[in-house]
């Protein structure tokens, strides 16, 4: 498998300074823009297209579609240059990703709710999103104790790592009339 991630992620001195960024953040997040080679994410952007989205459906948890994840990002995700690379710039030594593929638009969401506790871990969000307004909602948003800590409006092509803590949470925002015919897919990874 060829490289997929831009050249200037292969960077050391990139690397580093995102990992500065990283640990300076709080929480800890950091936002790669432009994290695939452009031919890569697009063809990735088109595949998708055409997958077919099952919809999952509980009007006080959640709505949204999701696909599976093809075998060659599962691949990339999943190889020891990958898992180097997050490691490198997070600090945390990553074994295994878990990973899915969501797809929000129109009347899309998740709620929070106490019988479904997230587990203190690093997660990814790769954006395969083309085009994406704030004001349509959408965005993952991060809480603890009722306190919105980090806001991630959906960016093309963009890898945003998050150390989620202990007692806290995320959630996908409504995604309200104005987005029409736009969709947010969104790769998500929980990484261990």
């Amino acid at each position: 498998m060829a490289e997929w991630m831009t050249p200037i992620y292969a960077d050391t001195q990139a690397l580093n300074a995102a990992r500065d960024a990283f640990t300076k953040n709080n929480p800890r997040h950091i936002q790669l823009r432009d994290a695939l080679r452009p031919a890569i994410w697009k063809k990735l952007w088109a595949e998708l297209q055409h997958s077919d989205w099952q919809q999952h459906y509980l009007p006080d948890v959640f709505h949204y579609k999701t696909t599976p994840v093809p075998r060659e990002i599962t691949t990339f995700f999943s190889s020891q240059t990958f898992c180097d690379r997050i490691t490198q710039i997070t600090g945390k030594t990553i074994k295994h990703i878990t990973l899915e593929l969501h797809s929000f638009e129109h009347r899309n969401y998740t709620l929070l709710h106490d019988e479904a506790k997230q587990p203190e871990a690093l997660f990814l969000f790769l954006e395969l999103t083309t085009q994406w307004n704030p004001s349509w909602g959408g965005f993952t948003s991060f809480v603890k104790d009722e306190e919105e800590l980090l806001r991630l409006y959906p960016v093309p092509n963009t890898l945003t790592l998050v150390h989620q803590q202990k007692n806290t949470q995320h959630f996908t925002k409504y995604v309200n009339f104005y987005a029409g015919k736009h969709r947010r897919i969104v790769l998500k990874g929980t990484c261990r």
